[in-house]
């Protein structure tokens, strides 16, 4: 069973609950977490960075090489299981796993990566895809933001922003890195911010287009 942890989040160390409030709307708490600092876009040297810091054997090494043939059009998808303790000959701490994807001399190649455990590359035809539609939607998704838990917002009789969202532990996390060109973006998903129809930016997500990149995704390595 999922154990989810409702919290709130808030600017001051003490509140009194007999403090008048205001409520805010779903655009109105999105712009003070933006504000604040709770949502960001991570992109350029951001986002490269964000995905080294997961410590995926071999995949920093790996796009290395690719930069080094020419290669400046690629994908990285990574999933990790939080409290699921790898018991095999590719075995680390956590379970990691790992995809990258890339667009070379016309052709498009696919290499997975499962905690310690390097396989060999192949190709992939259905890459181009998910590679055009970046290319075509970068502009807009670079833009947009991954939304998690919310269920409500408010404004402090002080001034201070607070709002009410959920954790869920134990829950499989996605990264998905992409690059085209000098153009890049990472996105940092649970399942939960796509399933939990009572967060306010629930159908936000479903709507947006890094969404729909992100589905894209998981058709191209279902066909590996």
């Amino acid at each position: 069973m999922k154990l989810k942890l409702l919290f709130f989040y808030s600017f001051v160390l003490f509140t009194s609950l007999t403090q008048a409030q205001r409520s805010l709307s779903k655009e109105e708490i999105l712009k003070e977490m933006i504000k604040n600092g709770d949502v960001k876009n991570t992109s350029g040297d951001s986002a490269i960075s964000a995905l080294y810091h997961l410590k995926v054997v071999n995949l920093k090494a790996g796009l290395e090489k690719l930069r080094e043939r020419g290669v400046d059009t690629f994908a990285c998808w990574v999933e990790t299981y939080p409290g699921i303790v790898a018991r095999d000959s590719c075995g680390a701490p956590f379970v990691k796993k790992a995809y990258i994807l890339w667009a070379y001399g016309g052709s498009f190649f696919a290499k997975r990566l499962i905690n310690n455990c390097e396989f060999e590359e192949t190709t992939t035809a259905f890459a181009s895809e998910l590679f055009d539609y970046y290319k075509q939607n970068s502009r807009i998704i670079n833009q947009e933001y991954v939304m998690p838990l919310v269920y409500s917002g408010e404004i402090r009789k002080d001034s201070s922003f607070r709002y009410e969202g959920a954790i869920v532990f134990h829950e499989t996390q996605y990264y998905l890195y992409l690059q085209s060109g000098s153009v890049s973006k990472l996105i940092n998903v649970a399942k939960s911010f796509f399933t939990d129809e009572k967060s306010i930016f629930y159908k936000d997500n479903l709507n947006a287009k890094w969404f729909r990149l992100f589905n894209k995704a998981k058709e191209v390595l279902k066909s590996l």
